[in-house]
């Protein structure tokens, strides 16, 4: 990775999504600003062309207040607001806080680190690390030198036992009702901890959940068990890939052993997250064994160890222990690394003190856990080292190998209370052969086999504090050959060659998800590709959708879903239910803007969710902006095409009401899910730069036009006829055409063949024909789509005038005009922009000076035999270049792009042939 740059080579480049980089949204229940892990991999992101939001909780009393705050370009930190019972009840509250014997509000965050070094420590993440042996170093407001005694000594209360700003009276009362209901105040205080942090998680969950939903992510980075329930939640509704990164085993982790319903919510949410993620990644092979063999994973988690960034060798001499710790260059150091709690060495390496000579001192780096310190003060007290114990505070992510680098010794010890510890592989063994330490390690397996394959240490039983002293005097004894195996070792072990396989799992789930996803898989070992036609229409009478199933069915197995009976061609159909109205949305929220909940409820769509099973399909086709959130949510193994049949956005902007509540709900449609599609196109050229123009959305032309007929090119007739096919929809002011019929001096009959959208406007249109001569102009009932073309041939001119009511209709290049085409028909069009064009180039016929019933009328009468003759000409020469098999090339292309994408995720899918070549470099 070009650490200078903020780039990746093209090879390790993530896929792009609509022509831009994937936006990420990673999920942490922590405030972020010194999780290393996430730090590094947003960075890693970043610099592979994302776009990535780390969605985390405030932690105001550390100084890390809700908002979002800018990190680097491309990374940011979205905070959302903690649970905090002052805010929600400050009664209960002040209560607790005057049982415990305090004032005022508690607590500052021990160690915490500001937000501005937050920044800074991952804005180094893509450049060399600083200099970090002058000043804090981003230690931030740790406890500096003080030892094990001075920390006790300091946080005991004064010899009075008074609490500053109480009465001595309150203080008794307080201390009377502790020491009478110690039992009972216990098991409430416990009671009350397990609601306080169920609500916290879950307040975490609701808040996140609706920001990242927001901001509409392209993948969604679970990290740790904790973030499961939102990230399943949010790739629901927007179709995103899910990541899941587990840092820890987490159905076997170090938690009380007293919970009885949290084991089983967190293990069927685990469980349902690993079926659905697209890319599982965790941090020790062990963990990646037992994960593939507890889920019967039909591919293992990707191993992404907790290494450290790569930098310039570490210089002992600008290490940082001695000098947090106030020691001087006789002292023999040994250094702990990371969070300070249970189960993690500390207690035996303090107990290991007393068996080492007294110039031996621990100092221990990180956070230390309130509840915990006392009772390693209390060991240091007993073994009488509390002199030569030291706790200094963190530094950022990007400095802890260097500040490390001074001491003499590291102890990574686990004890392997939990699975989750005894695979352990912690950021603190790395960290401590970056920084060329000599390693004293734990007995455990996957830290024994990195300790000894590298040479960087001994390995020593983890319960026997004697072999620890032991070990510790025989690194001691020796400590060049191990520090020399360490800083060679640290040369290689970096973050940005650990990072590849991060990338790598990113790039599969984003190409496609998971082949174990596909629950109809031959059985046979190969098969053809599956596709999906989506369309909220009744597809036997939609000729663009028919098109599409034509097009698709010879080469592919297509499944359709939508109203009324199958299409010929399909291998199956998915019939919506008549009584389900697609159109019909939740008014309250559409009203309040609430638009997740609008798509969610949909009742078509909801239907929908219910019968088409999730990843199922190779590639799903989309038909208009409506279809494209539930096709994104089916996570087809090559992607999403859809196809917008119109500009969405001003479908209807003639109607008010459409207009106010509407529009806004299918603007946000476009930007949210339209605009994630993997490949799009459109009708005409308007609507294409226009959805470029308003969404950055790049969709290709597919016109609608009609498939090839052989027609006999006819002589006019006398007198001629004209005719018109299409929808009765009052906008279009097809009595214009009527009037202009009416008012021509040329000798001709007119037809429309008119679907019974308006009933009513049907049986007005004909009152208005009955006024002119008998069998002038006749309003008929359609015909089938697969007899209209033979139907039209009969006549000679072809009418369609538009008026541009709508900025669509301004746009259109309908079927019609491809119909009268394949009919070898002259034509007369409205000087719409791009129906004009398409007659004028091809010389198809005449084209109006203006929208009115005059000019129509006007166009009639200066039309001659001669121009009919020659037009209907035209006609046939264009009608192989404007057939839908030309002009179809787009469809054809996008989806084979789409399938090869599949193909290379699921080794059965055969290459289809006379698509598959088409997607050769088109792949994006």
């Amino acid at each position: 990775m070009n650490r200078q740059t903020g780039s990746a080579p093209a090879s390790l480049r993530l896929p792009t999504r609509g022509g831009r980089g994937p936006r990420v949204a990673m999920l942490v229940f922590n405030d972020a600003h010194n999780d290393s892990r996430v730090l590094k991999e947003a960075a890693t992101l970043r610099d592979a062309g994302a776009t990535v939001r780390i969605f985390a909780v405030s932690r105001a009393s550390a100084g890390f207040s809700e908002g979002r705050e800018p990190v680097s370009s491309g990374v940011d930190i979205h905070r959302s607001q903690e649970f905090s019972l002052e805010r929600v009840a400050p009664g209960v509250a002040r209560m607790r806080s005057w049982l415990n014997g305090n004032s005022v509000a508690e607590g500052v965050h021990e160690g915490g680190v500001s937000s501005a070094a937050a920044v800074e420590a991952v804005g180094a993440l893509s450049a060399v690390a600083p200099d970090s042996g002058h000043g804090t170093g981003g230690s931030g407001g740790g406890l500096g030198s003080a030892t094990m005694g001075q920390q006790k000594e300091a946080s005991a209360p004064s010899g009075t036992g008074r609490v500053p700003g109480t009465s001595s009276l309150l203080g008794r009362a307080r201390r009377v009702l502790r020491e009478t209901s110690s039992s009972v105040v216990a098991l409430q205080a416990d009671m009350g901890m397990r609601a306080y942090k169920t609500l916290a998680l879950s307040t975490y969950w609701l808040r996140t959940a609706r920001a990242a939903l927001d901001w509409s992510p392209d993948v969604v980075h679970a990290n740790d068990g904790n973030t499961l329930a939102p990230a399943l939640w949010i790739v629901e509704r927007c179709g995103a890939r899910l990541v899941y990164d587990a840092h820890e085993l987490w159905l076997d982790r170090n938690v009380r052993a007293d919970r009885l319903l949290a084991p089983r919510v967190e293990a069927a949410i685990e469980a349902r997250g690993v079926a659905r993620a697209d890319a599982v990644i965790t941090v020790s092979p062990s963990i990646v064994r037992w994960m593939a063999e507890h889920y019967q994973m039909p591919s293992p988690p990707v191993l992404v160890r907790n290494v450290p960034v790569a930098g310039p060798a570490p210089d002992r001499s600008r290490g940082r222990l001695r000098e947090l710790a106030g020691l001087g260059p006789d002292t023999q150091v040994i250094a702990y690394g990371g969070r300070i709690t249970t189960s993690r060495g500390i207690e035996e390496t303090i107990a290991a003190l007393p068996a080492l000579p007294e110039t031996v001192h621990l100092v221990m780096l990180g956070y230390g856990e309130p509840d915990y310190l006392p009772t390693l003060w209390d060991l240091a007290a007993r073994h009488g080292v509390t002199h030569r114990v030291h706790q200094v505070g963190p530094v950022a992510p990007h400095a802890v190998s260097e500040a490390l680098s001074d001491a003499d010794i590291s102890v990574v010890h686990v004890r392997p209370t939990c699975l989750s510890y005894r695979y352990a592989l912690p950021n603190k063994l790395f960290e401590s052969i970056r920084g060329g330490v000599p390693v004293a390690a734990a007995d455990l397996p996957d830290i024994r086999s990195v300790v000894e394959r590298l040479g960087v240490g001994e390995v020593f039983s983890g319960e026997d504090p004697a072999d620890l002293a032991l070990t510790i005097r025989q690194i001691l004894a020796d400590p060049q050959r191990y520090r020399d195996a360490a800083l060679a070792a640290g040369q290689h072990l970096t973050w940005q060659s650990e990072s590849v396989a991060l990338l790598g799992a990113y790039r599969r789930a984003l190409l496609g998800p998971a082949r174990a996803r596909l629950d109809s898989r031959s059985s046979s070992g190969s098969r053809r590709g599956r596709v999906l036609i989506l369309s909220f229409s009744p597809i036997v009478s939609d000729a663009r959708v028919l098109k599409q199933v034509r097009l698709l069915s010879p080469t592919y197995e297509v499944t359709t879903c939508g109203y009324g009976q199958a299409p010929e061609g399909v291998v199956a159909h998915v019939q919506i239910p008549d009584e389900l109205v697609s159109w019909r949305l939740d008014r309250a929220s559409l009203i309040a803007r609430r638009f997740s909940r609008v798509q969610a409820t949909q009742e078509v769509v909801s239907w929908a969710r219910k019968h088409l099973p999730v990843g199922a399909w190779d590639v799903v086709l989309a038909n208009d902006a409506e279809t494209v959130p539930l096709a994104l949510s089916l996570r087809p193994l090559g992607g999403v095409h859809a196809d917008l049949h119109e500009y969405a956005p001003r479908q209807k902007e003639g109607v008010l009401r459409w207009r106010l509540f509407v529009a806004p709900y299918v603007r946000w449609l476009c930007r949210r899910y339209v605009a994630r599609a993997d490949s799009v196109t459109t009708v005409a050229q308007g609507l294409a730069q226009a959805y470029r123009r308003e969404y950055g959305i790049r969709a290709g032309v597919v016109t609608n036009a009609t498939p090839y007929h052989d027609t006999v090119v006819t002589p006019p007739s006398r007198p001629l006829r004209l005719v018109h096919s299409g929808a009765a929809l009052p906008d279009r002011h097809l009595d214009r055409m009527i009037e202009a019929v009416g008012r021509t001096r040329r000798e001709v009959t007119f037809d429309l063949y008119l679907t019974r959208n308006d009933p009513d406007l049907i049986e007005r249109l004909r009152q208005q024909a009955a006024e002119l001569p008998p069998g002038r102009v006749r309003v008929l009932d359609p015909v089938p789509y697969s007899q209209l073309v033979e139907t039209l041939s009969g006549y000679d001119v072809g009418v369609f005038c538009l008026p541009p009511v709508s900025f669509n209709y301004k746009h259109a290049l309908p079927n019609k005009l491809f119909d009268f085409v394949q009919a070898r028909l002259a034509v007369v069009v409205s000087p719409s922009p791009e129906m004009a064009q398409v007659v004028r180039q091809h010389g198809l016929g005449v084209v109006t000076e203006d929208f009115s019933a005059s000019s129509l009328a006007e166009a009639l009468d200066t039309l001659t035999d001669q121009d009919v003759a020659r037009a209907k000409r035209a006609s046939d020469q264009a009608a192989r270049l404007l057939s839908a098999e030309q002009q179809m090339a787009g469809w054809t292309q996008a989806v084979a792009v789409l399938e090869r994408r599949a193909r290379a995720q699921d080794p059965s899918l055969l290459p289809s042939s006379g698509l598959a070549g088409l997607a050769e470099g088109e792949d994006r």
